[in-house]
């Protein structure tokens, strides 16, 4: 067994920032006063300092090149704040609890991460040997763009897709760009903007067509993408393809579902319940339908088999669709 170390996980003065003495001064400052370091105490009403509140690798998880044995893998490496409180209620004195505000980050005094970039990271690890291959930032803030700052990275919320033609999918940053690295040393080769924050759905490919999809408001866009792509593709406003974008759609993207790619259609089914079908080469749209559940909604993607479209909802009931280009529930 292997024990792969892909992020940190222990805080010290060293990860503090250096992007101006000023910035590192108020962090330390904070730091001064908090618990921190390898399985830092919590003490009632005093601050810790820990990584990981949101990643290392979030939920989306990584992409194993099984050739290869190679993982790619999207990571956060952003300190948190946290407190532990007591009860003010003399009768509940045994009850604490953790406090994790609207600014549980250590920030600098721009609202950037207190700790030195990169704050997100794209990552190919050996799994034979645990060893990083290579590890690139992912994402920027345009502001620090602007002043000439290298890109930083960003926190994320999306995931990492390969594929066998050497390149390595990935979205999520508070960019909104959707981006593709060159497997075997991680460069970007091309950048879609448009996206949303958060990315859940994995990007999924039949022949030459890529589809890309998110469900966070407001842009829940979808994009089928061919292949060959470098620079730049991202669409003019108003314009819904071109060179590169065989077609997309806005407010139509899942939210966590993964869209189906099934006999030349692609399927999106939304958290709600709301089911869509789109042809795969022309994006014409053959149905928009809310599946007639009273659950609480969609998490699992949908699956298909022998001609019919599986759709699991959170309360365990299946609902059975014909595949095709009109809506039955069978």
């Amino acid at each position: 067994m292997i024990i792969i170390d892909n992020s940190k996980n222990v805080f010290t003065k060293d990860d503090v920032t250096n992007r101006s003495k000023e910035d590192r001064d108020y962090v330390m400052s904070i730091v001064d006063k908090s618990n921190y370091g390898f399985f830092p105490t919590y003490e009632l009403n005093k601050n810790t300092i820990v990584y990981n509140l949101s990643g290392g690798a979030q939920w989306m998880g990584g992409s194993v090149d099984p050739y290869k044995n190679i993982l790619y893998v999207t990571t956060n490496e952003i300190p948190a704040i946290l407190k532990v409180s007591a009860s003010h209620d003399i009768n509940k004195n045994f009850e604490y609890k953790v406090s994790v505000g609207k600014r549980s980050r250590l920030e600098d005094l721009n609202g950037y991460p207190g700790s030195k970039p990169p704050w997100g990271t794209v990552t190919a690890l050996n799994l034979n040997t645990g060893k990083i291959i290579w590890r690139v930032p992912f994402g920027y803030y345009e502001e620090l763009k602007l002043k000439n700052e290298p890109d930083t990275g960003t926190e994320n919320f999306g995931g990492a897709t390969a594929t066998a033609g050497g390149l390595v999918f990935a979205t999520g940053t508070l960019d909104k760009l959707i981006r593709a690295f060159d497997s075997e040393n991680g460069k970007e080769l091309w950048r879609l903007g448009g996206s949303s924050k958060i990315t859940s759905p994995t990007p999924v490919f039949a022949g030459t067509h890529i589809i890309v999809a998110s469900g966070r408001s407001p842009e829940r866009p979808i994009f089928c993408l061919r292949p060959g792509a470098r620079g730049d593709i991202t669409l003019m406003d108003g314009v819904t393809q071109n060179k590169h974008v065989a077609w997309s759609k806005v407010r139509r993207g899942p939210y966590m579902p993964t869209p189906l790619i099934y006999r030349g259609k692609v399927y999106i089914l939304n958290n709600n319940g709301l089911f869509g079908c789109y042809d795969l080469k022309t994006g014409a749209e053959h149905f928009y339908e809310r599946i007639p559940h009273r659950a609480h909604g969609f998490s699992a993607s949908p699956v298909a088999a022998d001609g019919r479209i599986y759709c699991a909802g959170e309360d365990g009931l299946v609902f059975v669709l014909k595949a095709g280009e009109v809506f039955k529930l069978l």
